[in-house]
């Protein structure tokens, strides 16, 4: 169970940027662990968790990874940076935009990333931003390398929301929608794509 100090947390975190934060949940455990269940930790050089928040999935991956070396987190909100960095002190994180992913992997002397999972509140960014972030992940993943993102409950009715899949699709090789999953709040389905 999240203690009182880190839900406070991401609610401050929210509060001081809510532009910034798309939810006023973190991930739950059902979710997350989808998220990750078909990433290679055995082979992955690099896992890319964009739109960290308050650590939900991230904690998930720590346990599943070989070394922190793997793992590379990208957060918009200082606050968010400034308590991951707290929180999981050997990880990597940085803060930028995920619409910068190329730039921000080269820093760190990579060139490709094997696997990118992402709470991002896809259904409410504007189709440009969409679509930028979602070129700069297509073109930075390895062959076969994957890409997961949540989709909400209700999101996939508004017009966002369908561009968002059709932008999937459009993108990826293989596009495969989880189960909506009821546990977590809000409900939302998990989108596997592969390159």
């Amino acid at each position: 169970m999240k203690s009182f100090s880190d839900y406070f947390k991401f609610i401050w975190g929210v509060v001081q940027n809510p532009k910034r934060a798309g939810a006023i949940a973190e991930t739950g455990k059902a979710v997350s662990l989808e998220l990750i269940d078909k990433i290679n930790f055995e082979k992955a050089n690099l896992i890319v968790e964009i739109g960290v928040g308050g650590g939900a999935i991230t904690k998930h991956i720590r346990t599943r990874i070989k070394s922190p070396s793997q793992y590379l987190g990208i957060e918009i909100n200082p606050h968010f940076v400034k308590s991951l960095k707290k929180k999981f002190p050997e990880l990597s994180f940085e803060l930028g935009s995920a619409e910068n992913l190329k730039e921000i992997i080269e820093n760190k002397g990579f060139k490709e990333i094997d696997f990118v999972v992402s709470a991002l509140p896809w259904s409410l960014l504007p189709d440009s931003l969409q679509i930028r972030i979602l070129d700069q992940i297509k073109n930075t993943l390895v062959d076969g390398g994957g890409f997961n993102a949540i989709g909400y409950m209700g999101t996939g009715l508004t017009p966002s929301g369908r561009r968002f899949k059709a932008n999937l699709v459009h993108r990826f090789k293989i596009f495969e929608p989880s189960r909506m999953i009821y546990e977590n709040i809000p409900p939302g389905r998990v989108y596997h794509c592969y390159k």
